[in-house]
């Protein structure tokens, strides 16, 4: 690894060591990001259904997506939504899930938290069907990973270096991650992730743009960036790695969706513009 990377990880690290293990339990998995309600964590969740099942569940993934919209609308218009509303999916895939059989994925998350999404595969009844792995640089991370389900595979690693052989996994999943680097380490990161993909990856982008190039833009007291990434140069990127690019606006493709239902408004003008899902098919 380039002496430039090794010294971008040491201050990645320190962006974790300011939080305790109990506030990385839980901030990433309430409000806008909570994966019963976070449209890409949902999505994901579809992508490998429809992976292990193909469409016969698109009915109750559609669903489930109406279902989001209502919660995210109430979250934002600052009414109450009980747990029952909130886990009502959850009980819904997980006896959906408990009457098939399929043969097992193989997953790879990449920085994935304190299982932030993989503990909503296991609740929703979907982990059964993946042999999944993680890894996250921080230690508290997989600490908690590791303590909330001791029997998964989640390790520390680095997406600079992915200790995998080329196409040794199904499917690479990502949530938040690449705006954070460099620019130059979000090209060996895509690389990465992209070389140990045998099928498929689901990227999940919170600020990208249709611009010409990357917009770096480092946060020196925080220890990483908060770029703006291209959506144009990640395409390519991709494009020469992968037989198909989907781009998916998540804003757009709910306003399309949702257009004639006004109850979702102010969901819909609080949503963040820039959020962006690459479905890519190695």
């Amino acid at each position: 690894m380039k002496p430039s990377l090794l010294t971008e990880t040491e201050n990645l690290k320190k962006a974790w060591i300011s939080k305790t293990p109990g506030k990385l339990r839980t901030y990433l998995v309430s409000g806008i990001q909570d994966p019963r309600s976070n449209i890409q964590s949902i999505l994901t969740r579809h992508f490998l259904i429809q992976q292990l099942f193909g469409h016969g569940f698109d009915e109750l993934a559609g669903q489930e997506l109406w279902h989001a919209m209502k919660l995210n609308t109430e979250r934002t218009d600052n009414k109450p939504v009980s747990e029952e509303e909130k886990e009502k999916f959850q009980y819904q895939w997980r006896d959906a899930m408990a009457q098939v059989t399929a043969t097992p994925i193989s997953v790879l998350e990449t920085a994935c938290g304190s299982a932030n999404d993989y503990r909503f595969f296991d609740a929703y009844g979907l982990a059964q069907f993946l042999r999944y792995s993680g890894f996250d640089l921080s230690e508290s991370n997989i600490a908690n990973a590791s303590q909330m389900f001791p029997s998964i595979d989640f390790r520390c690693g680095n997406v600079f270096e992915i200790s995998r052989e080329d196409a040794s996994v199904d499917f690479v999943i990502a949530f938040d991650l690449f705006e954070h680097l460099s620019l130059e380490g979000v090209d060996v990161a895509l690389n990465e992730v992209c070389r140990v993909a045998r099928r498929g990856l689901v990227l999940n982008l919170f600020n990208a743009s249709e611009i010409a190039d990357h917009v770096s833009n480092p946060v020196p007291d925080r220890h990483y960036h908060w770029n703006t990434l291209s959506l144009t140069k990640v395409a390519e990127f991709l494009r020469a790695r992968a037989s198909r690019v989907e781009v998916v606006h998540i804003h757009g493709m709910l306003s399309n969706r949702y257009r004639e239902n006004r109850e979702f408004g102010s969901f819909l003008n609080d949503l963040n513009q820039n959020l962006y899902t690459f479905y890519v098919s190695k």
